[in-house]
């Protein structure tokens, strides 16, 4: 009985402990949309360009174009695709589990679907995070390219908080997801100069 109520009294206080950090979390976000509003709003079409940047369908669709037209960068279309894949699934289980909803002050104007209307993890965020770590991994993409992948990677993040979409926990571990999407990824597949034709090319016949 004593080691029972023992239990039950450490099961409160993580309950307790995870709520104050989770109201800290929307205390924080609040303070930064807040304090962001007025600017962000005038640069609105940018922010909007940078939340269609990271849509996850408009991404498969590009990775799928590639992946079927460029063959001479196969490999990364197919772990492209692949990671794109494993990112939807990781996201929408996720956000179901959880269902955390999305800021009060979210203006509403986003279009979504089912579980996409929660809040934790960021999708955009894993996403962003999960392609600029393939992009890194890559050999033929230039140190440039990849500043500035990284760039917008940062003002995808940023962008999610400051336009109401999320709060600043759900952006973190979408990034910290992205990048644990990146490594499965690659562990199961690699990298490889014949994974990605093989697979290509029986994608092609398949389909």
């Amino acid at each position: 009985m004593v080691v029972k109520k023992k239990h039950d009294h450490s099961k409160k206080e993580i309950r307790d402990l995870a709520q104050q950090f989770i109201e800290i979390d929307r205390d924080v976000s609040r303070a930064i949309y807040r304090g962001t509003s007025k600017h962000w709003r005038k640069y609105w079409t940018v922010c909007k360009i940078l939340e269609l940047s990271g849509n996850g369908f408009i991404w498969l669709i590009g990775g799928w174009i590639g992946f079927c037209y460029d063959t001479k960068n196969m490999v990364f279309w197919v772990n492209l695709y692949v990671t794109l894949l494993v990112d939807l699934v990781v996201v929408g289980c996720m956000k179901g589990i959880f269902r955390r909803n999305r800021p009060r002050y979210n203006a509403g104007d986003m279009v979504t679907i089912s579980v996409d209307k929660y809040s934790f993890p960021s999708g955009h965020a894993m996403r962003a995070s999960a392609v600029a770590c393939l992009c890194n991994a890559s050999d033929d993409i230039s140190e440039n390219v990849l500043r500035m992948v990284w760039m917008w990677v940062a003002c995808v993040a940023v962008s999610r908080v400051v336009m109401g979409r999320h709060h600043v926990l759900d952006v973190v571990a979408g990034l910290v997801m992205g990048r644990l999407d990146f490594g499965l990824q690659t562990w199961l597949f690699g990298l490889t100069p014949t994974f990605g034709p093989i697979l290509h090319g029986h994608l092609r016949r398949v389909l």
